[in-house]
């Protein structure tokens, strides 16, 4: 039985790494007397798979995560034992069924941002979205490669003190590096996903 599970992940559980979100996660479905999957081979780990994964320092909300069950279990049942089991901060808000051959990292690639800064910073990004190319030079494997990360911005809209925005397969921070922009000069939350 495979379940797409929607959480929240906001106060002190944003200092939480990916891998140490997937061991609590394990740990807490073990708490709750919940039997996961288990893949097979020499280290069988538990069959929970992420979308993108979140930033260090990062709220996030409607994010999913696919789990495979040893057992049939009506929703609401899973549902109150893991937030029961889980420590502040992390919420478990939404449960459905999926196919076993869905695929997150195929289905979820568009994700909303929402960046908090001053004016200052909201200008620069405003700026920044009104070019007609935003080429990014990166090295990757040794070699120098070069990509536009203009067709990646799919929606961006400014309101007071923050803009919202819609990235294809790319974070924020990818603008935030091109514009020199320090940690501090801004605060990023994960809104959801657009299918």
């Amino acid at each position: 039985m495979k379940k797409r599970i929607f959480f929240n992940k906001t106060g002190d559980m944003i200092y939480i790494s990916h891998l140490d979100m997937l061991r609590l996660v394990e740990r807490i479905f073990r708490k709750a007397g919940i039997r996961l999957k288990h893949s097979e081979g020499f280290t069988p780990r538990p069959k929970i798979s992420m979308a993108i994964p979140i930033s260090l320092g990062e709220e996030a909300y409607e994010e999913p995560m696919d789990i495979e069950f040893i057992d049939e279990l009506p929703e609401g049942e899973i549902m109150h034992k893991i937030n029961e089991n889980s420590p502040k901060g992390l919420e478990f808000v939404k449960i459905e069924d999926v196919e076993k051959k869905s695929n997150l990292a195929t289905e979820y690639t568009n994700v909303i941002y929402k960046v908090e800064a001053s004016e200052d910073v909201l200008d620069r990004l405003e700026g920044l979205y009104q070019m007609d190319e935003i080429i990014e030079e990166r090295l990757k494997r040794g070699k120098a490669q070069k990509r536009d990360l203009k067709p990646r911005i799919k929606s961006f809209e400014r309101e007071l003190g923050y803009i919202k925005m819609e990235l294809e397969a790319m974070s924020p921070k990818s603008l935030f590096k091109y514009l020199e922009l320090k940690t501090t000069e801004y605060k990023m939350t994960r809104l959801g996903y657009r299918r």
